[in-house]
């Protein structure tokens, strides 16, 4: 309906804001930046300055590295599982390297790293007291200093923590971003639905007249040229009427009124040759409940003038209690009631509102009772 919409002029041509936003894998989000961490790595080697380890110690090193090197890179791209035994085989790497002579706790800070980006992050946190838990008992182990384990397992800590709260909340905002789109998604099929069930409620109605009106003048226009005449004006007129509502449905501003629909029925049901009684009287609803109590009444009437073949229609409106009961009744034949989009809309306009709607028919008529409720602070 949009293109066709457009053309009339009932919308405009505003960019679609229920479009999700595309994500971005997470591995083309955190591989640029890894690089920029890889400036700590050269600092395992600053030993070496004062006391160059032997050939094996050295090739060691070096290979440690480039496989921890690696596999830190390779980590974001790799499966959970994946990821957990690259987590493990860096701090493997990391007490294997202990034995080179180089700054190992490290290669330890950059498994805490990698495990921080691991999820659950819930066992995140778990594994990096683990590995700084690890850090000091090597430490111990090899009889280094204090500071230089304590040191390591604070970073390891540090790191591991930090990464795992910011993983943690990538997460959220991933999930508010669904969310969102979930939201936008629903706001849009609950746009579109309000809007078929105003068209369909706006035009029944006007389109059943319209075609009465047709009729009857198609069949004056010999004997009574003047009120034929005058029957294709209120044509005329309804269908103007109509395009001024179904611009207003589409903007979302319907503001039916209860006393104007009482009108328009009565012109329907008199061009269709039913007889109207009312009982309606004017404190009867609430300001709030008009609009909503004004498009029941229009589709009810509709189905009366389409479906029922009635002579006589009454419509009913009282306050009782705690709410306000529409009641519109018919001696057609209701015998065979059958609930399309109509009164499937019907029904869902009611229900928005805390209402409930009843049908009962039999072959001497029909009878629509609508129950909606008050607002709290309604005198």
């Amino acid at each position: 309906m949009s293109g066709l919409a457009r053309q009339a002029g009932l919308v405009g041509s505003q960019p679609d804001m229920t479009a999700p936003d595309p994500p971005l894998p997470a591995a083309a989000r955190a591989a640029p930046f890894r690089w920029v961490w890889l400036v700590f790595a050269p600092g395992f080697f600053w030993p070496w300055l004062a006391a160059p380890p032997t050939p094996p110690a050295a090739i060691g090193a070096v290979a440690g590295t480039i496989v921890y090197v690696a596999l830190y890179l390779a980590h974001p791209r790799l499966s959970v599982r994946g990821q957990w035994i690259a987590v493990a085989a860096v701090a493997a790497l990391s007490v294997l390297m202990a034995f080179t002579g180089g700054v190992w706790p490290l290669v330890a800070v950059y498994a805490a790293a990698m495990a921080g980006e691991t999820r659950p992050t819930s066992r995140a946190r778990p594994v990096t007291l683990a590995l700084a838990a690890m850090v000091g008992g090597v430490g111990l182990a090899f009889g280094l200093p204090a500071f230089v384990w304590a040191a390591g397992a604070f970073f390891v800590v540090m790191v591991g923590f930090e990464n795992a709260s910011r993983t943690a909340m990538q997460d959220r905002i991933v999930e508010l971003a669904a969310a969102r789109d979930e939201v936008r998604r629903l706001a849009a099929a609950a746009e579109r639905e309000r809007i078929g069930r105003d068209l369909h409620d706006l035009l029944g109605r006007t389109l059943t007249l319209a075609a009465l009106k047709a009729d009857l003048a198609s069949r004056l226009v010999r004997r009574d040229p003047d009120r034929a005449d005058q029957e294709m004006r209120d044509v005329a007129a309804a269908a103007r009427g109509a395009l001024t509502e179904v611009r207003a449905a589409v903007s979302g501003m319907v503001g039916a009124s209860f006393a104007r629909e009482i009108e328009a029925a009565r012109a329907a049901l008199t061009a269709a040759g039913v007889a109207l009684d009312v009982d309606a009287p004017d404190d009867a609803a609430h300001a709030s409940l008009d609009g909503v109590l004004a498009m029941a009444l229009r589709e009810t009437v509709t189905n009366v003038v389409r479906h029922a073949g009635a002579r006589r229609c009454s419509i009913t409106l009282r306050r009782e209690g705690d709410g306000v009961d529409l009641s519109v009744s018919d001696d057609g034949d209701g015998a065979d009631i059958r609930e399309g989009s109509g009164l499937t809309g019907l029904r869902a306009r009611i229900a928005a509102v805390g209402g409930a709607v009843s049908i009962k028919g039999d072959a001497r008529g029909a009878t629509v009772r609508i129950r909606v409720p008050l607002p709290a602070m309604a005198p």
